[in-house]
């Protein structure tokens, strides 16, 4: 377990991020960019293992010719929705 100091130490340098990433925004307007910034953080940690076998599969299917972004980006929200069919 980390010391008061080495601790301490921690806790002020988020609190150094935090008040640099706020910015021009006021308290009440944080939550527009804080909370949708560190969901994104945190689906990019969740997915780290797997982006690239994605995005050689992009690239694959790009290569082919096979789908557009449109198309992927569809196929893509059926298959998070537990769809399982390809597009034809």
């Amino acid at each position: 377990m980390l010391d008061q100091s080495q601790y301490k130490k921690h806790i002020d340098l988020v609190w150094t991020i935090a008040n640099l990433l706020r910015g021009p925004y006021r308290p009440p307007q944080y939550r527009r960019v804080m909370i949708p910034l560190t969901v994104l953080r945190r689906l990019d940690c969740v997915l780290e293992d797997s982006k690239k076998q994605v995005m050689n599969r992009y690239s694959a299917l790009k290569t082919a010719g096979k789908y557009d972004d449109e198309t992927l980006l569809r196929q893509g929200t059926a298959n998070a929705r537990g769809d399982e069919q390809e597009p034809s």
